[in-house]
C-alpha cells in the first residue's frame, strides 16, 4: 500500500486525508496543533465543491449546519446605519442561493470525523526536515521518529513548512493583496438575532454576525497598509497592532477591541496570495493555500482547497505508482481553475469592499461604490435585469475588453462561481468535449465536466467574458448573470 504523510488538518488535508484512504492509499495527517483546530470565520463553499461535499455523503450534513441570516446593515464610521438588505449579505451574497456559508470549524469537524477512523493522525507535531531518496521520502518531526512515505503533501496553508523545505522561503512565492484581518469569538452582547452588521470608515472596517442559536459572534476586523513585518505566531503582537489600527472606528469598535484582548481563538494574518511556477518537486507536492492560496478576498479559498485535493486524489488513484505522471496530471489539470479563483481577489485590491476596477470614462458610468445603492442593486438581481452595479450584472458587450485576467480566462471567469458548477452539470459525460469544441466554438466549456471528470477546461476559446469584481459582493450573485448569459456549461 502506498503511503503519504500530509502536512496540514483543515480543509485541504483533511479533504485530501479522505480521498486517499478511499482510493487504497495509508494516510498519515501530522497537525501542529492539539487537535483539529477551533474558531474561524464563516466561510463558503459553492459550486464543484459542492459535488466534492455531496460525493464524500457530507452535503447533507453541510446544509443543516449553514448560517441562517436574515439580511444585514451597513454603518458609517461614527456607526450610523446607511443601509440595510434582507435580500443579501456581503459575506455570502444573495441569501436564496445554493451556495453553502457555515462555520469553517464545523467544515473541518465533518471532515475530520469522515476520515478518523481510517486515518492516522499526529496532532501536536509539525514536519521539520524532508530528505527525498530513491525509493520514498523521509520526514523528521519535532515528536515523532523519522519515517519514509512515498508522497508528502503540504496542505499546511499559506504560511506552509512542506513549502518552505522542499521549495525555499515564502517570500519568493508570496504577494500580499494590502488588508490585514483579524477573526475571533466573542459572547453575543451586541443581542444580533441572525442579522449580520458591516461597518467602514476609509482604510478599516468589522463586521459581526452571530452563530450558535444567537449565543456567540463571529468578528472580523481589518484594515487596509502596505506589509507589516511581525511575528505570525505572536498573537499578543498581532493584538497590539489591531487595536493601533482601529481606534478610530466608532460603533461597537471599543467594545469589540475589549473582547478581542480575551478572545480564545484569535486569528490575524494579511490577506495574501501564493503564485508558484510549479506546485511539485520529486515527492512534494503542495495542495490548497500552501500552493496556491486565493486570499479570503476571493470568497473561494475553502471551495479551491475542496476541489484541489478531489483532483490530486483523483490523479494519484488513476497514474499508480508513477507519482510524477499523477502530480504533473492534477496541476495540467487544476491550475486554470485556480488562476482564475484568484483573479476574483487581485481585481478587488481596494479591500474589503469593492472598488472600480477599471478606469475607462466610457465604462466608469457603469460602475459604482456608493453603498445606497446596493439595496437597489439586490432587487435588480432578483429581476433578473441586466444593469451591472458594483460588479454585478452587466451584458457582455460592455465588458471593457481589457479587464485583467478576463480574455485568457474566458470561461473559467464565470464558471469560478456560477451555478454551471452544479451536480446535473458535472454528471454529464462529455469525454470528447474538449477536442472537439475547441477552436470550433465560440463557447466555452464549463469546469464542472471537466474538473471531477480529469478534463483540461479549454478557456482559450472562450471571449472576453468576465466575473467583474471579485470578492465578497458577487459571491453567489453571478449565477443571475450566468442565467443571462449565452456563457457556461452546455
Amino acid at each position: 500500500m502506498k503511503t503519504v504523510l500530509v502536512s496540514g488538518a483543515s480543509v485541504a488535508g483533511l479533504t485530501l486525508a479522505y480521498w486517499l484512504r478511499h482510493h487504497g492509499y495509508a494516510a498519515t495527517v501530522v497537525e501542529r496543533a492539539p487537535g483539529v483546530r477551533p474558531g474561524g470565520q464563516a466561510i463558503d463553499v459553492r459550486g464543484v465543491a459542492l459535488d466534492v461535499l455531496d460525493r464524500m455523503h457530507l452535503l447533507e450534513q453541510a446544509q443543516q449546519a449553514r448560517t441562517r441570516m436574515r439580511g444585514m446593515s451597513m454603518l458609517d464610521g461614527d456607526g450610523n446605519e446607511l443601509w440595510r438588505s434582507t435580500d443579501m449579505t456581503l459575506s455570502s451574497g444573495r441569501l436564496d442561493s445554493d451556495d453553502i456559508e457555515l462555520l469553517r470549524e464545523d467544515l473541518t469537524q465533518l471532515l475530520y470525523r469522515q476520515s478518523q477512523e481510517d486515518v492516522e493522525y499526529l496532532f501536536d507535531d509539525s514536519i521539520t526536515l524532508l530528505q527525498e531518496g530513491a525509493h520514498g521520502i523521509r520526514a523528521s518531526f519535532e515528536r515523532s521518529q523519522d519515517r519514509t512515505f512515498d508522497l508528502v503533501v503540504g496542505a499546511d496553508g499559506l504560511h506552509s513548512k512542506v513549502r518552505q523545505l522542499a521549495f525555499g522561503p515564502e517570500r519568493q512565492f508570496i504577494r500580499h493583496l494590502g488588508p490585514h484581518v483579524a477573526v475571533f469569538s466573542t459572547d453575543n452582547f451586541l443581542h444580533l438575532d441572525d442579522w449580520q452588521v458591516w461597518l467602514q470608515d476609509g482604510a478599516a472596517s468589522y463586521c459581526v454576525y452571530p452563530v450558535r442559536n444567537n449565543t456567540e459572534i463571529r468578528a472580523t476586523l481589518g484594515f487596509t497598509s502596505e506589509p507589516l513585518d511581525y511575528d505570525y505566531r505572536d498573537t499578543e503582537q498581532q493584538k497590539s497592532i489591531l487595536a493601533d489600527r482601529m481606534s478610530h472606528l466608532g460603533g461597537e469598535t471599543p467594545n469589540l477591541l475589549k473582547a478581542m484582548w480575551e478572545a480564545p481563538d484569535f486569528y490575524f494574518d494579511a490577506m495574501a496570495q501564493i503564485h508558484m511556477d510549479r506546485w511539485s518537486e520529486g515527492r512534494a507536492v503542495l495542495v490548497g493555500d500552501a500552493g496556491y492560496c486565493p486570499s479570503p478576498l476571493s470568497g473561494q479559498g475553502t471551495s479551491l482547497a475542496l476541489v484541489g485535493a478531489y483532483v490530486l486524489a483523483d490523479e494519484l488513484r488513476k497514474a499508480g505508482a508513477d507519482h510524477r505522471t499523477a502530480l504533473a496530471r492534477y496541476e495540467e489539470r487544476l491550475r486554470p481553475f485556480v488562476e482564475c479563483n484568484q483573479a476574483l481577489a487581485t481585481e478587488n485590491p481596494g479591500g474589503l469592499l469593492p472598488r472600480i476596477p477599471w478606469s475607462e470614462p466610457r465604462q466608469r458610468s457603469h460602475w459604482t461604490t456608493d453603498h445606497s445603492a446596493l439595496p437597489e442593486m439586490s432587487r435588480q438581481v432578483r429581476r433578473g435585469g441586466r444593469q451591472r452595479v458594483a460588479g454585478f450584472l452587466v451584458a457582455d458587450s460592455e465588458l471593457p475588453t481589457n479587464a485583467p485576467a478576463v480574455r485568457h480566462l474566458g470561461c473559467a471567469r464565470r464558471s469560478a462561481t456560477s451555478p454551471s458548477l452544479g451536480r446535473d452539470c458535472i454528471m454529464q459525460s462529455d469525454p470528447a468535449g474538449c477536442e472537439r469544441r475547441r477552436g470550433s466554438s465560440p463557447k466555452p466549456l464549463g469546469f464542472p465536466r471537466l474538473l471531477l471528470q480529469g478534463m483540461v477546461p479549454c478557456c482559450e476559446v472562450g471571449g472576453p467574458v468576465g466575473l467583474g469584481v471579485g470578492g465578497p459582493l458577487v459571491r453567489g450573485v453571478d449565477r443571475d448573470a450566468q442565467q443571462l448569459s449565452e456563457h457556461g456549461c452546455r
